[in-house]
């Protein structure tokens, strides 16, 4: 597991190369960040905010977790990223089916 960034205020960060493989970024505000390079892979957004976001491409949002709930809007700079995004990977957008352990209960 990543690390938990969850609920986290990253609004206009730069985040140019940052490794954020399977870090929890559920409800985080990235309103303005700039993801250039930025490590994706198995990354949550779960309900964060991406609106403004910059210099990323569509396909670094490939393999993330899930994008279920997070405000993704065209912006002036980059209308067309969040378009992109939502086109190429509806399947992010969708709820996630809960994970279960071993035993077949259902994880959080």
């Amino acid at each position: 597991m990543g690390t938990d960034l969850s609920l986290a205020n990253l609004s206009s960060a730069n985040l140019n190369w940052a490794d954020l493989r399977e870090a929890n970024l559920r409800g985080a505000d990235l309103w303005g960040a700039n993801l250039w390079a930025a490590r994706l892979r198995g990354t949550s957004f779960r309900g964060a905010n991406l609106v403004n976001i910059r210099n990323v491409y569509p396909e670094q949002f490939s393999k993330v977790e899930t994008l279920y709930k997070a405000k993704l809007e065209p912006n002036e700079s980059e209308p067309r990223i969040p378009i992109q995004i939502k086109r190429s990977y509806p399947h992010l957008l969708r709820k996630p089916e809960a994970k279960k352990s071993r035993t077949g209960t259902k994880l959080k």
